[in-house]
């Protein structure tokens, strides 16, 4: 597999004004919220994980905004130690919304998602003040008017600095907090090769039009958000969570 170091700059104007409209150089997250990144599996063998925290103990409630396609989609949700607090299916249609109750616990919850690629789920999905969305291999769903999805991540003490990512024929912009693109691919190039750029301790942009997506820094997992207030890293007892 040839490796391509970032900066990979092919055309930033066109990558900008095209593709990024007037994202890029924004230190925020402007655009729409974006879409609830999927596992890359159709069967469902593989759910699709949300990690919430929350600052006080208190009831609060998940809302999956847009639409579910699936005839059999599932939720699960799980407190810390394991307790599940909340398993049943997800109704066809839009706009689902369930309460999880106080439970005397102040701590991180996961969301286990049993849906689909033609599942479009739009984040947040909570108002806690922690939520990610933990990757290694992932889908975007997309709306027709809506092509860009722009993510907050933060490094891991396992990242080493480096940040390898492998779209599948999709484009992409990493921009740090001050505006300075650290890698990118631009619009006419479909190649799956995998990329490298750094990745600064203070978090970057991660912005990306296309479908499928590989977070390449085995064997660990990449945490996105959709704030950059409510990046988090998750426990390790909370992702060990079935």
């Amino acid at each position: 597999m040839q490796i391509i170091k970032a900066p990979f700059v092919l055309n930033k104007q066109m990558l900008c004004a095209v593709a990024l409209g007037t994202l890029c150089g924004h230190a925020q997250n402007p655009g729409d919220p974006p879409p609830l990144p999927l596992a890359s599996d159709l069967e469902i063998t593989k759910p699709t994980r949300v990690i919430v925290k929350e600052d006080t103990d208190r009831e609060f409630t998940i809302t999956l905004r847009g639409i579910i396609r699936s005839e059999n989609a599932w939720m699960t949700v799980l407190s810390a130690d394991g307790a599940v607090v909340h398993d049943a299916a997800i109704p066809q249609g839009e706009s689902y919304s369930v309460t999880i109750s106080k439970d005397g616990v102040v701590g991180q919850y996961a969301l286990i998602l049993k849906i689909r690629k033609a599942d479009e789920i739009f984040t947040p999905l909570t108002e806690l003040p922690g939520e990610v969305y933990p990757v290694k291999s992932w889908i975007l769903p997309h709306k027709p008017e809506q092509k860009i999805a722009t993510y907050f991540v933060k490094p891991t003490a396992h990242s080493e600095g480096v940040f390898r990512l492998v779209p599948g024929k999709a484009f992409f912009s990493v921009e740090s907090l001050q505006g300075k693109v650290l890698g990118e691919r631009g619009l006419g190039d479909i190649s799956e090769e995998l990329v490298e750029f750094p990745f600064p301790e203070e978090g970057v942009w991660l912005r990306l039009e296309g479908m499928y997506f590989n977070f390449e820094n085995d064997p660990h997992l990449l945490f996105l958000s959709e704030s950059q207030e409510r990046w988090f890293e998750p426990s390790e007892d909370v992702l060990r969570l079935e």
